[in-house]
């Protein structure tokens, strides 16, 4: 039986709804999100109390997401509201008002919750074993350091884009003499938190809208060639160019901007100005962008508890399992081609290319070859490239996205040629030369088990002067296997420069 839960992430700026789909095999997936930009905690910096114009426009767009979540067939809301409302010295009211008027109970979480779920949804979905986390929130920021996946420090400070830029910018005139006060209060407030200034070469890691938009301009600047947010890298240089670029500009001006988002506009200088000041002060080039954060830090904290599933200790190997059971891909015959391929993979180690740095991405492009068969017999290449490219593979890298896109499809010619192309700001011509070579493995080892009868069991390979020897071991008649791999022999002689004899 499916459960189809709703998390709504009550922020300072921006109110969000995502339903999840929890499927009897424990495979999940998003299936909704809506987005309101409410600014619960407009104009209220200076009494700390929210505002009715606020909270009018919060509960109508809370009691529309309840009207989604009914006819969407939701059974658990899961509802946390956060720094403006944990602040507001009216929260009481709010909370009893929303309640009543939608009929939803929201937890207030503290700044020290908040920041270990949003780290947790970075955890979850990520392979980065040591860094800092950063959340920057309408009226908050939340900053973890974590060594060895273990969450050691975390601090919630009470400024966020809204709030300092109603403290610093908002009617100031002279928006460089504003970020310039802001900058001095970023680097006071920093400074008073000894453990930021440890600051190794350890990357900082961005959670939130502002963080996203930040990442949204890099990619348009740099005509980006992948479509995905999470773990997107960029550099302190990167950063310090967007910022130099927006600060001096009108709200028009920004609003009219590649990449900017116009409900954001406003607030997006002193988020960024945030950023890279943090940047700064940790010392580190390496900024890496988190499509994850609270809310899913709030799904997988249920879904963990659910599943009996202590911690996610290999964020890559836990999103691909989810994505074979989303797509229901034949696990038998994808474990079976992955075997062989391993097998062949390590046995031809040396007429191969830096094979140490390709063997893990080859293993992934293996299991998932068959992944658009599902969509289309005859259009599949075409479908698991597109999957791949677009389906949510959490801890994988984008390098290790894009070469596992081309390689599973078992591309060739101009096909793989014009795709390379497409993404050679992504992948190397090492890796091009790299992924020929890749390609025809796969595809012999697919095609030796052609019938998906696991009837070749195993593959001995032997590289004698100029050819190479696939003897394989078979249980029944593999002689269609045997024959369809043969075909690809003109094809791996072009490649590898030597002819195949599969016996």
């Amino acid at each position: 039986m499916k459960e189809m839960i709703a998390i709504i992430d009550l922020g300072s700026n921006s109110v969000r709804l995502v339903l999840f789909e929890i499927r009897q095999d424990g495979a999940f997936r998003i299936v909704n999100e809506v987005k309101d930009t409410v600014r619960l905690s407009e104009n209220m910096s200076e009494d700390m109390l929210l505002k009715p114009e606020a909270i009018i426009r919060t509960v109508r767009t809370i009691k529309l997401f309840k009207k989604l979540c009914d006819t969407s067939g939701v059974t658990n809301i899961l509802a946390v509201a956060t720094a403006a409302v944990r602040a507001a010295k009216n929260q009481a009211a709010f909370l009893s008002l929303l309640e009543k008027e939608t009929g939803i109970r929201f937890e207030v979480i503290s700044g020290k919750k908040e920041a270990e779920l949003g780290y947790l949804g970075v955890s979850c979905t990520m392979m980065i074993d040591s860094g800092f986390t950063v959340d920057i929130g309408g009226a908050s920021t939340e900053i973890t350091r974590y060594i060895g996946r273990k969450q050691v420090d975390a601090v919630s400070l009470p400024y966020g884009a809204v709030n300092l830029t109603e403290m610093f910018l908002k009617g100031e005139n002279d928006s460089m003499r504003g970020l310039e006060r802001l900058e001095t209060f970023l680097a006071q407030k920093l400074a008073s938190i000894p453990w930021l200034q440890a600051g190794t070469a350890l990357p900082l890691i961005g959670v939130g809208g502002t963080i996203r938009n930040i990442c949204k301009i890099d990619r348009v600047n740099k005509g980006y060639s992948l479509d995905i947010t999470h773990q997107y890298q960029m550099n302190q240089t990167d950063v310090l160019i967007i910022y130099n670029d927006i600060k001096s500009k009108s709200y028009e001006e920004l609003c009219s901007m590649p990449g900017v988002s116009k409900d954001r506009a406003d607030i997006l200088p002193a988020g960024v100005c945030a950023v890279n000041k943090l940047l700064e002060v940790l010392g580190t080039d390496r900024f890496i962008i988190s499509g994850s954060g609270i809310r899913e830090g709030i799904f997988y904290s249920h879904y963990l508890r659910q599943m009996g599933i202590s911690a996610i200790e290999n964020a890559a190997e836990f999103s691909m399992n989810n994505f074979l059971k989303l797509y229901d891909i034949d696990r038998v015959h994808a474990g079976h081609v992955t075997h062989l391929a391993m097998r062949v993979y390590d046995q031809m180690g040396r007429i191969l290319d830096s094979p140490d740095r390709y063997r893990q991405i080859f293993e992934r492009a293996a299991l998932l070859h068959d992944a658009g068969i599902n969509i289309d017999f005859y259009n599949r290449d075409r479908h698991t490239y597109y999957l791949i490219t677009n389906a949510r593979l959490n801890g994988l890298t984008h390098h290790e996205i894009v070469m596992a896109a081309l390689i599973a499809p078992k591309f060739s010619g101009d096909k793989l040629k014009n795709l390379y192309m497409k993404h050679s700001d992504i992948v190397s011509k090492e890796d091009y030369k790299a992924l020929k070579k890749l390609i025809i493995l796969l595809t012999l080892c697919d095609k030796l088990d052609r019938s998906k009868s696991g009837v070749i069991k195993d593959v001995a390979c032997s590289i004698k002067g100029e050819r190479v020897i696939f003897e394989t071991l078979k249980d029944g008649d593999g002689a269609l296997e045997i024959s369809e791999a043969a075909k690809q022999g003109a094809a791996f002689k072009k490649v590898f420069k030597k002819e195949l004899v599969i016996i």
